[in-house]
């Protein structure tokens, strides 16, 4: 039985001494990654089916792909004091994706990434504007680039 664990013991080992901006890097690799091949597929069922039942697809696999987790850390994981704040998040998710998906089948899979992965930006121009939120100047003027 030792034997059968020391593997896994050798990849948490080599993981954990890796820096955490290097395992963070990783993390958001897999992440583009995932989320590309996970549109480019939607993309493909799209001639066969509408956009609301791909939604429909892609959230039930991730139900299925997180209940795993949920199950190990137990139900209150998912406790809340704000669950009017979570329930709009998850609206507001939900329209999101469907927009994608409907920006899929109307535009080119490449087109499509390129426009999300500027949501960062936006994320700091509607902080600033919405929530008061201060940025310094390196983060000010890397967003500025960044819409340039």
């Amino acid at each position: 039985m030792a034997g059968i664990l020391a593997g896994p013991r050798r990849v948490q080992t080599a993981w954990l001494s890796l820096g955490a901006n290097t395992r963070g890097s990783i993390w958001l690799l897999l992440y583009c990654g995932t989320f590309v091949c996970a549109d480019g597929l939607a993309k493909s069922l799209f001639t066969a089916l509408p956009v609301f039942e791909v939604a429909f697809i892609r959230y039930v696999i991730s139900i299925i792909l997180l209940m795993p987790i949920v199950l190990h850390l137990g139900i209150g994981c998912l406790a809340t004091r704000r669950p009017m704040m979570h329930a709009t998040r998850g609206a507001m998710s939900v329209i999101s994706q469907l927009l994608v998906y409907y920006a899929l089948t109307r535009m080119a899979l490449a087109d499509v990434t390129a426009i999300t992965f500027t949501r960062p930006l936006f994320v700091v121009l509607l902080a600033v504007l919405l929530l008061g939120e201060r940025v310094g100047w390196r983060r000010g003027l890397a967003t500025a680039i960044g819409f340039t």
